[in-house]
C-alpha cells in the first residue's frame, strides 16, 4: 500500500517521501516544494493506516490549498498535543484537516452514521458503514476516536498498514 500511495501520487506529479521518525520528534508529516513538484514527507511514526490517510490527505489538502499558489511555503504538521494554538488553529491547519476529513468522509455520510449511531464503538456499525462507503473500517474508527478523543476502546478492527 505504502509503494502504491507513492505511485499514485507520482503519477500526478506529487512526490511523497517516507522517513524515519527522529527520536523526541513529534512529526507526521510536512509539505514543501522540491524543485518543480511538490513533495510529501511522512514519519509513520504511527503505523496506523487511519493516522497514514489522514496525515496523506491533510499534506493534500495543504499541496491543493496553499502551495499550488506559492512555491515558497512549507507546512510541518506535528502531533496536536505539542502545536502551539496560534498554529493549530491557523487558517491553513484548519483548512488542511477539513479537506482530509471530507476527503476521506463524504461530510453528509458522516452525519447520517453519527446521528444514526450516536458514536457508538461498535464494530460491526463501523464495518457496516464502511463498506456502504467502500473505506476501510479502521479509518472511521480512526475518525471516531478522534471526535471521542478516545484511542484505548476495544475493537477488533484491523489497523495496520500493509
Amino acid at each position: 500500500m505504502l509503494e502504491r500511495a507513492q505511485t499514485i501520487l507520482h503519477e500526478n506529479g506529487i512526490k511523497l517521501i517516507y522517513q524515519a521518525k527522529g527520536e523526541k520528534t513529534p512529526i507526521d508529516g510536512v509539505s514543501f516544494w522540491s524543485g518543480e513538484n511538490p513533495a510529501i514527507g511522512m514519519t509513520l511514526r504511527y503505523k496506523r493506516l487511519d493516522n497514514f490517510a489522514f496525515t496523506l490527505f491533510h499534506e493534500l489538502g495543504h499541496v491543493y490549498e496553499h502551495l499550488v499558489n506559492n512555491n515558497q511555503a512549507e507546512f510541518i504538521d506535528l502531533d496536536a498535543k505539542n502545536e502551539v494554538d496560534e498554529y493549530k488553529y491557523s487558517p491553513e491547519e484548519i483548512e488542511a484537516n477539513q479537506f482530509a476529513q471530507s476527503q476521506l468522509i463524504n461530510k453528509s455520510d458522516w452525519d447520517k452514521f453519527k446521528n444514526d449511531n450516536l458514536f457508538l464503538t461498535n464494530d460491526h456499525l463501523i464495518i457496516d458503514f464502511a463498506n456502504q462507503i467502500k473505506l476501510h473500517p479502521s479509518i472511521i474508527r480512526g475518525r471516531i476516536c478522534y471526535e471521542l478523543n478516545d484511542y484505548k476502546s476495544h475493537t477488533q478492527i484491523d489497523h495496520s498498514i500493509n
